[in-house]
């Protein structure tokens, strides 16, 4: 089961078949609420999937934040209210609770995330202070990689003809007989598979049971 939340699936629609991918269900939503009670159905029907894909998590966080702006902005009268302390606090319960719910079922999840840079403030040499690139994230709430027992991050490795090889590079890692620190993923655009039999996790998080 998929739970698409910006269109994902739809490039997959011609790849399911006797030798593509295995028929899989879809929920269409950019709503919070409807991916709660998604999640609380598995919950309480635990034989009806055995894996449950939310593409991406991202969505589900900045619906959360422009919902709580929203609010803001009517309580304050000013459209370009800020949040205050008070709404992240709200924000991160319900995300909290939503993770914690996902991290219980059980079957196996796969969630993803879009990426984003990590960066700080620093001064130059001309003595002004700037923005400099340090590294990466997932475009989610900063404890999102801690509810999975696997965090993948997806990086492009080289090009061949029709083919786009990706490697998976391990950051996070709890689940016994992963080992190394690269997963090999090979996404053919008009192919049979999207991941090779190196790995069964895919994307940028994961947890596996």
């Amino acid at each position: 089961a998929v739970i698409d939340t910006e269109g994902g699936t739809a490039f997959y629609a011609n790849r399911v078949g006797p030798k593509g991918l295995s028929p899989f269900r879809v929920l269409p939503t950019k709503t919070f609420v409807q991916v709660e009670q998604a999640v609380a159905y598995l919950k309480a029907n635990p034989g009806a999937y055995q894996t449950l894909v939310i593409d991406p998590v991202t969505v589900l966080w900045e619906v959360l934040q422009d919902a709580a702006q929203r609010r803001r902005a009517e309580v304050r009268h000013n459209a370009d209210a800020d949040l205050e302390m008070l709404d992240w606090q709200r924000i991160k319960a319900v995300y909290k609770r939503l993770m914690n719910d996902i991290a219980n079922l059980d079957m196996h999840v796969i969630v993803t995330a879009r990426e984003a840079d990590l960066s700080e403030e620093r001064v130059g040499n001309n003595g002004r202070k700037e923005r400099v690139k340090i590294g990466v994230r997932p475009e989610a709430e900063k404890g999102t990689t801690y509810y999975f027992d696997t965090v993948l991050r997806m990086v492009a490795a080289g090009k061949g003809r029709a083919v786009v090889v990706a490697q998976a590079v391990m950051v996070r890692r709890r689940l016994v007989g992963i080992t190394g620190d690269l997963v090999r993923v090979s996404s053919r655009m008009a192919g049979r598979r999207t991941i090779d039999r190196h790995s069964d996790i895919a994307h940028l998080t994961s947890i596996g049971r």
